[in-house]
């Protein structure tokens, strides 16, 4: 019924230049006329490269076409020396691709073909050439961080057929796919195992999975108008930092309000980042202050008590800040105030700053009708207070001038050369009017 198999592959060695180069043998149906679609291939006309892996006579075949099992008309299903004849019903080939399988005596698993070549003419296909070996599972990637949302794909290499997934060190792992998702999964070497009833170069592998890197940071900060705020990651690791600005710092100082992502990076090269909110922020104060003063005496400073300080949107505990109006020294939280004027600031616990509209006045209660001071850098009664506006004038008893400047001042008890004046009776003449008589002791 055919003719000479011989002649019939001298034929279609001579179309080897329309062969067909894949995984497997691709049917046109087109070309087809019978019922039977036939499979022709000859062990000293097939490329097999010499090695030992590909088949040889004495080995089983099978056929499948899109993962479906085909049945040979032949009911040997052994292949045998030199010439070999394999027929099918061209139905079991509608998925218009046949795959062939083999079993080889020496082993108990199915290998599958690749590399195959093959030409087509009408109901018959010659197979120049074709490869088998054991399949490989490789995967994608080997180290991953656990935060990673990306899935791991396993790549399998040929045509594996039910091929399962097993972890025996805790690892989730899809037993059908083999994916795994590294997110949610414990730090640590995981080994894979796999198995098919396909020859496989490995049957198992080695997955790490790196732990993310650890830090603190908070995520609302308050940045008041014209000041600026450092933002600042706490972790124990040796992170390397880096910015949605583009800045390479650990720590970012802003001025301008808005959201700040900052991505850590550890020692194993896993990524985390956080945004920071810096949000706008102005304090103020509602009301006028209810406050309290006690004058000092001849041995103490006075003091001032806030009963009420009402700051709209502030946040403390606060921070008092006085700064005398004449010799502009600022004092923080003062447990007692010289005599003078002094200016109230108040700064909340985000640094933002509120100024109260009153003056705060410190007089003094000591010999008022006959007012001493001790200019002699003890810290005590150091400097006299004048609170009147104008030009003064020192005369000593002589009525000898001494000293001009202008008031409100702080007088420290020297001459215009800046040398002290010896101990006795002075007059202070403010403005032309106000008469001061005043005793210096040492």
């Amino acid at each position: 019924m055919f003719r000479s198999l011989t002649n019939m592959i001298m034929c279609f060695l001579l179309l080897l230049s329309a062969s067909v180069n894949s995984q497997t043998i691709p049917v046109d149906t087109a070309l087809t006329e019978g019922e039977t679609l036939v499979l022709l291939f000859n062990f000293s006309a097939i490329d097999n490269a010499g090695t030992k892996n590909n088949p040889e006579p004495g080995d089983y075949y099978g056929l499948r076409s899109n993962s479906n099992s085909v049945s040979a008309i032949d009911t040997d299903n052994r292949l045998t020396e030199g010439e070999n004849i394999i027929r099918i019903s061209l139905d079991s080939a509608r998925y218009q691709d046949i795959s062939l399988i083999f079993r080889k005596q020496d082993k108990g698993c199915l290998m599958s073909a690749s590399d195959i070549e093959s030409v087509q003419h009408g109901d018959t296909i010659l197979i120049s050439r074709l490869m088998i070996a054991p399949q490989k599972v490789i995967w994608e990637r080997k180290q991953v961080c656990e935060n990673d949302p990306l899935p791991v794909y396993p790549y399998i290499t040929g045509d594996l057929q039910n091929l399962t997934f097993s972890s025996t060190d805790g690892l989730i792992i899809d037993t059908n796919s083999g994916i795994v998702i590294p997110s949610g999964q414990t730090p640590g070497r995981y080994s894979i195992q796999y198995y098919s009833q396909f020859c496989l170069e490995n049957s198992s592998d080695t997955l790490v999975i790196r732990p993310k890197p650890s830090f603190q940071i908070e995520r609302q900060r308050k940045l008041c108008e014209g000041r600026s705020i450092e933002l600042s990651p706490v972790s124990a690791e040796p992170n390397t930092y880096s910015w949605s600005d583009g800045s390479l710092t650990e720590n970012l100082i802003v001025s301008t309000p808005g959201q700040y992502t900052v991505s850590a990076r550890n020692e194993y090269g896993c990524i985390l980042s956080d945004t920071i909110n810096v949000e706008p922020k102005t304090i103020r104060i509602a009301e006028p202050i209810d406050y309290e003063t006690t004058p000092a005496d001849c041995y103490e400073k006075g003091t001032v008590n806030i009963k009420q300080a009402n700051v709209i949107n502030g946040s403390m505990p606060y921070i008092y800040k006085y700064e005398n109006i004449i010799s502009k020294e600022e004092l923080k939280n003062p447990q007692r105030l010289k005599e003078g004027e002094y200016t109230l600031t108040i700064e909340d616990a985000d640094g933002c700053i509120t100024k109260a509209d009153e003056t705060i006045s410190i007089g003094k209660d000591c010999l008022n009708d006959y007012p001493v001071f001790t200019p002699n850098t003890d810290g005590m009664d150091d400097e006299y207070y004048i609170s009147e506006e104008g030009e003064a004038v020192v005369y000593d008893r002589n009525g000898i001038e001494r000293h001009r400047f202008m008031a409100p001042a702080y007088w420290d008890g020297n001459d215009d050369n800046g040398n002290p004046l010896p101990m006795g009776t002075y007059v202070i003449v403010v403005g032309g009017k106000k008469f001061i008589n005043i005793t210096i002791i040492k």
